[in-house]
């Protein structure tokens, strides 16, 4: 079967749930300020790490901040959010969203 030449991978517009970009650039005292680490470290290099994985193709991923968004904006804006979550998957959770 002969290849499209002409083919272009699609674009998604992907809204991730983060602090800040990866590109972002603060300093120690404002990110402690604005809390850009969320509660520790580890999430903030989870946030990036999906960034970076999300934003190596096609994709163009914009961080939300943690503010709150208007749904239809949201629907009409991106094909998908991207809800990072490190811990969600440990028994204290499970136990929790039982209840």
């Amino acid at each position: 079967m002969p290849s499209d030449r002409n083919h272009q991978p699609a674009h998604h517009r992907i809204l991730l749930r983060a602090f800040q970009s990866p590109f972002d650039n603060y300093s120690a005292e404002q990110s402690l300020a604005r809390r850009n680490l969320g509660d520790n470290v580890g999430n903030l290099l989870f946030s990036h790490s999906v960034y970076r994985l999300l934003s190596a193709g096609s994709a163009t991923v914009q961080v939300d901040r943690f503010r709150t968004a208007d749904p239809g904006w949201v629907n009409d804006s991106f094909d998908a959010v991207v809800l990072p979550l490190a811990n969600a998957f440990r028994q204290h959770f499970i136990r929790s969203s039982r209840t």
